[in-house]
């Protein structure tokens, strides 16, 4: 496995919040301090060392596959879309498909689906649709573009991901509500009609 200088940033992110959230607590700072210090070749040796990344693996199968822990917008059979925990901008999102390997046409009809939802509810001047690949797994980034707001990459937590999550999914909450408010007015319907129902006479 070969590891280029433009993929190991990207691993190097992904692979802090792994540790963040699955190494003991006595390892943790350890772990961060010399990933961050990790040429290609180190990267690669610690990796296997710690069994994290098997072979026929990449960040975005782990991702994928829940094993790296992510603020998940939407997802389906084929594919996952989650916040970047290092985005260049608020709402900056990945379009990850499942399987390892190429984009499918699923994955571009769920990419215009959250690129509508990012442009309705937070308002950017614009979205960049960048398509990348790491470990011949390719994904589609979402970067929202906002007036006077230069694009800089910045560690996020969970929490304020939640919390753009909550923003970009507002509209889905609502007809939720509204769904679930016309469900019970006809329950409530039908068990007036159940009550007020007689028999007919027989003459």
């Amino acid at each position: 496995m070969k590891i280029s200088e433009e993929e190991l940033e990207e691993i190097k992110e992904k692979l802090s919040s792994y540790i963040q959230n699955n190494f003991p607590e006595d390892k943790k700072e350890d772990s961060l301090k010399k990933l961050g210090l990790m040429n290609p070749e180190e990267l690669e040796n610690f990796l296997e060392k710690n069994n994290i990344l098997k072979q026929e693996e990449c960040v975005f199968c782990l991702i994928s596959s829940k094993k790296i822990p992510s603020c998940i917008l939407e997802e389906d059979e084929e594919n996952i879309v989650v916040l970047d925990i290092n985005p260049l901008s608020e709402g900056n999102a990945l379009v990850i498909p499942k399987s390892h390997g190429k984009i499918k046409e699923s994955t571009l009809l769920l990419t215009q689906k959250i690129k509508e939802k990012i442009e309705k509810n937070l308002i950017p001047l614009e979205i960049k649709t960048e398509k990348s690949e790491l470990f011949n797994h390719e994904i589609i980034s979402l970067i929202p573009i906002y007036k006077n707001k230069d694009l800089k990459k910045e560690r996020s937590s969970m929490e304020k991901l939640e919390i753009i999550k909550e923003k970009i999914l507002k509209e889905d909450k609502k007809e939720e509500k509204i769904t679930e408010k016309l469900l019970k007015e006809e329950q409530v319907k039908e068990e007036i009609e159940e009550r007020l129902w007689l028999p007919k006479r027989i003459p």
